[in-house]
């Protein structure tokens, strides 16, 4: 099951206006609750605590994991910033 940035991002592909109003809530005084509304109202739901849930267990799976990564510095569970980094990715 695809969660509602996944479907989203997949909703932004070929549609320049859907981008430009996703990459607006970057503006936001809350860039997450306004994307996670966004989402929502795009037929995509999706709550901040499933954002931030989403963050938080892909810093677990690198501090538990054999790869190295000891100290995982917060950027790396930061779902919003890359979610922006893929829509952005779209236009080139």
């Amino acid at each position: 099951m695809k969660d509602g940035l996944t479907l989203l991002l997949e909703k932004a592909k070929g549609n320049p206006m859907l981008q430009k109003t996703i990459l607006a809530t970057k503006q936001e005084k809350d860039p997450t609750l306004a994307l996670c509304e966004l989402a929502t109202k795009e037929g995509c739901p999706v709550t901040v605590g499933q954002v931030y849930e989403r963050g938080e267990w892909y810093l677990a799976q690198l501090s538990e994991s054999r790869l190295g990564v000891t100290e995982p510095r917060a950027v790396l569970g930061d779902v919003v910033g890359e979610f922006y980094a893929a829509i952005e990715g779209l236009k080139l």
